[in-house]
């Protein structure tokens, strides 16, 4: 395998991991806020789903078509790694997603970790790739 299918490979597992925490491994508040609508956790959770469900979708074709577009599948693993740890922190505003401020919620203690440990992993893994895949230009 090289390295263009490796990286590939990677992002599709940790994308896939990424889809499935806030929903799925380690479920968020599904309990509604006073005004009705759902928790802030709630819309970090669609945030983080679509953003690994994008990530697997491109790792996957990535992986189809023999790593012709790894380049772009490894800096679309870097953005959504900063999507996911920046947007529900609070540092990027994003259409009101965020963590709910209990630290008892099942979204701070179970998801929240998860997902920094998942994007943390996936930043790492992805600015090796652009590193690796620049220097060595893919062999």
């Amino acid at each position: 395998m090289n390295m263009k299918r490796f990286f590939c490979a990677a992002n599709l597992l940790l994308g896939l991991a990424l889809a499935l925490v806030p929903f799925v491994l380690a479920p968020v508040c599904t309990a509604m806020a006073a005004s009705g609508g759902h928790m802030k956790c709630w819309y970090s959770a669609v945030l983080i789903t679509v953003a690994g469900a994008l990530l697997t979708a491109f790792s996957l074709l990535c992986l189809t078509r023999g790593g012709r577009y790894a380049f772009f599948v490894v800096l679309l693993g870097a953005a959504v790694a900063c999507a996911c740890w920046l947007v529900p922190e609070g540092v990027v505003s994003v259409g009101g997603a965020g963590w709910c401020a209990d630290a008892a919620h099942a979204c701070r203690t179970a998801a929240r970790p998860l997902v920094l440990k998942l994007a943390a992993a996936l930043g790492l893994t992805d600015l090796a790739g652009l590193i690796l895949l620049f220097v060595k230009g893919g062999r």
